[in-house]
């Protein structure tokens, strides 16, 4: 919930008069539903996310995610997707698609890893890459 958490913290953080640079998530889950979701679609968040981590695609249905997202994949490759390509992703095409889902994903090490593996060389990929 550390995740889910910061990014609710930056809402009052931005309420309360404060000039947020960036917050960033790592493995964050849905924290709120498309109303909330608006309100929080102006904050500078960005969340990083392994590729099959099954905690950052729960709750379903009403929650959603806002702000940037990073989808982590093995070795350079990572993905980049906006605030609007990242709501437009259908949470049918995500469980369609999900068959390597799994909570060893959501791991802190792992990201630490994915990360160090980017170091020498991080290579933007298209989203539909992961299935390939």
């Amino acid at each position: 919930m550390g995740a889910g958490i910061a990014a609710v913290l930056s809402l009052y953080l931005r309420d309360d008069g404060y000039n947020l640079v960036r917050t960033t998530t790592y493995g964050q889950p849905r924290v709120t539903n498309a109303v909330g979701a608006s309100k929080l679609a102006g904050l500078p968040i960005t969340r990083v996310v392994n590729v099959d981590d099954f905690v950052s695609m729960v709750p379903t249905f009403p929650f959603e995610h806002f702000g940037e997202e990073v989808i982590l994949h093995p070795g350079a490759d990572f993905v980049y997707l906006t605030h609007q390509d990242a709501n437009a992703i259908s949470i049918g095409e995500i469980w369609r698609e999900s068959h390597g889902l799994s909570i060893a994903n959501h791991a802190s090490e792992l990201y630490v890893a994915r990360l160090a593996q980017k170091l020498k060389g991080a290579q933007a990929v298209p989203y539909l890459a992961r299935l390939t």
